[in-house]
């Protein structure tokens, strides 16, 4: 089994050109995009990540609450986002972007949300903070603020990775815009694919649906076998 994915690792990123909407992005480890298309459509519990999401979305939307409170932003679009509803419906079906993963539904009252598997790979990235420190969890934790990494269209994916793990979710493509991994150079540069969503227009959405992808890679990571050297 490879290492799961942390949510933390992949932060929610609103786009400036479009008004700050988010595009819900989950990176696919590359054993994981390797399987089985049976294994793909038949290897989600979707109970038990139903589970995971209500868990993970409160801890989450308590945390950024509390980040908006301290920073004095009004929170009044937050109103029936407080906590996961129990009355949202996580489901899925096979993907009709003609992948073969399966496609990842929320319905919110009667609003369908989706995630979706996109074949067309698309630059990761991690780069030095201002101490020479790749972005990881535990040094964005100790900014005491809630990840947020805003960037426009034409950015790359940011992630929260340390090098090496970022080269389980892409390759190195040095030919095309230099997309390499140079930890002493303090850049990390990968090419994989993901699922995305449409653009959301709250970061409460992005959360659902961003945790939900994440809860079935996490699934599947249990059939990947993982090489050993002796």
């Amino acid at each position: 089994m490879i290492e799961l994915l942390d949510r933390r690792e992949v932060p929610i990123q609103p786009v400036e050109e479009r008004d700050q909407d988010i595009d819900a992005v989950v990176p696919v480890h590359l054993g994981i995009a390797a399987l089985t298309t049976e294994i793909k459509q038949g290897g989600l519990d979707v109970a038990a990540a139903r589970a995971t999401v209500v868990d993970t979305y409160n801890a989450d939307i308590d945390a950024y609450l509390m980040y908006l409170s301290e920073q004095d932003y009004p929170i009044g679009q937050f109103r029936n986002y407080e906590e996961f509803n129990s009355d949202w419906v996580l489901d899925a079906e096979p993907s009709d972007s003609g992948t073969e993963f399966l496609k990842l539904t929320w319905n919110e009252d009667g609003q369908v949300h989706a995630l979706r598997h996109d074949a067309i790979p698309v630059p990761y990235q991690n780069r030095h903070d201002e101490h020479g420190n790749f972005y990881i969890p535990e040094v964005w934790e100790q900014k005491r603020i809630f990840p947020l990494v805003y960037r426009r269209v034409t950015d790359p994916v940011f992630l929260f990775m340390p090098p090496e793990k970022m080269l389980q979710y892409g390759v190195e493509r040095p030919e095309l815009n230099g997309i390499i991994v140079d930890p002493v150079g303090g850049v990390a540069e990968v090419l994989g694919t993901s699922f995305d969503s449409d653009y959301l227009d709250s970061v409460a959405k992005a959360l659902v649906l961003r945790n939900y992808g994440i809860a079935y890679m996490n699934q599947l990571a249990a059939n990947v076998e993982v090489e050993t050297s002796v």
